[in-house]
């Protein structure tokens, strides 16, 4: 059964004339993807664009996938363009940006819960825009894609002692723009 293969066997199968490998591939790995996109561009339809540009290019390259890391690690490191361009499509993401819902929520219980977590919720995001590109990749590789140090290291080509400096300092920064003062 293809879904119980192993990303380097639907890679290889892919390779070797099975389209549908590949289909597999993107199935598994297409939240991840997509999210980390959007969580660094703040657009649906920007996030969209360059989630079809990742996979065509991962589609276009996969020969060049070595297996000296994981799948995910390549995918995320071997295609640094459209994640490079995130910086202009966060400026449009700025310029572009909507009203605010100001919709009355409907008394239900809970409701002050939902509304704190959604104003934590756009605080975050507020804040996340402040910070630079870089920060912002740091931060949704380590804690929103759950990579380890030595798979952002593989992604990004840095090594590891500053890469862990950077990871900490971009969240000290993110607090800092939320307005907190806790310890990272």
């Amino acid at each position: 059964m293809t879904l119980n293969r192993s990303d380097e066997a639907l890679l290889s199968a892919s390779l070797g004339g099975e389209p549908e490998a590949f289909e597999h591939l993107v199935v598994r790995y297409e939240r991840r993807v997509y999210g980390l996109i959007l969580r660094l561009c703040g657009r649906d339809q920007d996030a969209q664009d360059l989630f079809q540009t990742v996979w065509m290019q991962a589609f276009a390259g996969r020969a060049s996938f070595k297996r000296k890391s994981r799948f995910s690690t390549w995918l995320y490191g071997h295609h640094p363009e459209p994640c490079a361009g995130l910086a202009a499509a966060q400026s449009l993401q700025r310029q572009r940006s909507g009203p605010l819902d100001l919709e009355p929520e409907d008394p239900k219980p809970g409701l002050l819960d939902r509304m704190l977590k959604r104003d934590e919720e756009r605080r975050m995001k507020s804040a996340l825009q402040t910070l630079s590109p870089a920060d912002q990749e740091m931060l949704a590789l380590y804690y929103l894609q759950d990579l380890d140090y030595a798979e952002i290291a593989a992604v990004t080509g840095k090594r590891i002692g500053p890469l862990r400096v950077q990871v900490h300092r971009a969240l000290r920064r993110l607090k800092s723009a939320m307005g907190r003062t806790d310890e990272a």
